[in-house]
């Protein structure tokens, strides 16, 4: 399949890709005592990411034959569960 633009269905092929990475990484982080959130696509230019307060973000940049792309994460303190007394 030729891609000549990036569509909805694209983001979505990314998504599913994303999180099939995710799922094969999450064994592993969690033996480091570290959790993954949800993966996230976000298509465009202009837009502001948010993230924790305590969290220093790294971004990996590339390049592909349908244009750049980059990948951001950040690590922070794990919280603790949140319990409800029956």
């Amino acid at each position: 399949v030729e891609v000549t633009e990036v569509n909805s269905l694209v983001c979505d092929c990314i998504g599913e890709f994303a999180n099939v990475i995710a799922g094969s990484a999450k064994d592993r982080v969690e033996a480091l005592e570290l959790e993954l959130g949800m993966p996230t696509v976000i298509k465009g230019e202009l837009h502001t990411l948010f993230f924790p307060s305590d969290c220093q973000p790294v971004r990996i940049d590339f390049d592909s034959d349908i244009g750049p792309f980059a990948i951001l994460f950040g690590f922070t303190e794990r919280q603790s569960s949140l319990t409800c007394p029956v």
